[in-house]
């Protein structure tokens, strides 16, 4: 009993004081539901941040590879002979075709 009473005293004394009272706590404990226990909460959202930075990340490396293949198509349309020769080594009846490879 003593503790339940001294408790109770120190709920009563830190009430009175200017800061917390019924619409602080009210307005803490709809942030902290918000923050943690919401639908919409601060990890729910942090996650859906990360997940949208790794689309736009994929989404770029899509638009460099689309720039790339949009060159090399025209590069075929140009030079079909000299891009068959290099891209899938094919060569005229009676050559020799020697490859010669960079080490990168």
């Amino acid at each position: 009993m003593e503790f339940v009473r001294k408790l109770n005293e120190r709920v009563t004394t830190l009430f009175r004081s200017r800061w917390i009272n019924k619409y602080s706590v009210a307005a803490f404990l709809f942030f902290t539901w918000l923050m943690f226990f919401d639908k919409h909460n601060l990890l729910t959202q942090w996650k859906l941040r990360q997940t949208v930075s790794e689309l736009e990340d994929a989404k770029r490396e899509y638009d460099d590879l689309l720039i790339a293949t949009i060159k090399e198509k025209e590069n075929l349309e140009r030079n079909k002979e000299k891009f068959a020769r290099e891209k899938y080594y094919m060569h005229k009846p009676g050559e020799d075709v020697y490859i010669i490879e960079r080490a990168h």
